[in-house]
């Protein structure tokens, strides 16, 4: 039987985070066998600061606690989104359809989804990375039971430091950038409709 991974669910959420919160659903062993060897997804991560230090910040339904969420050793295995550009909006109907507010808008947010995990030691790594890459690229590429719709644009995966451009990680042991941990981000549009209420 697969394990089902923690899924960080909170109600209410609208726009880009929303839709990430029905991706992540998708994420579950039983959902999706693909990716079955994730412990934690946790949903959109905000960009938190200490001590000088940016990091990706994530909050969790267990824990009133940001979760700082770059390489550590207390998870392995787990997932969180990021974006740094905004969405682009667009109107059914052009500008008439903006002024009347008809339909709904079509929303495109460039997003990422950044995974770290721990690779078994020995010759066995190489199986189970370059597997866990495709089944990756496979889950997202195929993605069934999401309205919306995504489209990959590219992977990230050869060094963890590139993984997680954008944040600093200055101060974290330099043994989780290598094996046996491994990271990667895939990189994706994700369009969605948004309804006027």
């Amino acid at each position: 039987m697969a394990k089902e991974a923690q899924i960080s669910t909170f109600t209410n959420l609208r726009g880009i985070d929303g839709e990430v919160q029905k991706i992540q659903a998708l994420m579950k062993g039983a959902t999706s066998p693909l990716v079955s060897w994730l412990d934690n997804a946790f949903g959109m991560a905000e960009t938190g600061i200490k001590d000088e230090v940016i990091f990706p910040m994530c909050f969790n339904t267990n824990s009133a606690d940001e979760q700082d969420v770059r390489p550590n050793d207390q998870w392995v295995d787990y997932c969180f989104w990021t974006y740094t550009e905004p969405g682009d909006i667009t109107y059914p109907e052009g500008m008439e359809g903006m002024i009347s507010r008809k339909g709904g808008a079509t929303i495109t947010y460039p997003v990422s989804c950044i995974f770290f995990m721990k690779l078994p030691e020995g010759s066995a790594y190489k199986i189970q990375k370059t597997q866990r890459r495709q089944q990756v690229w496979e889950f997202f590429d195929t993605l069934i039971g999401y309205s919306g719709a995504v489209s990959l644009t590219t992977i990230v995966d050869h060094d963890i430091k590139a993984v997680f451009e954008g944040f600093n990680l200055e101060g974290l042991a330099e043994s989780l950038f290598y094996l046996p941990y491994y990271g990667l981000r895939i990189n994706m549009n994700i369009t969605f409709r948004n309804y006027c209420a």
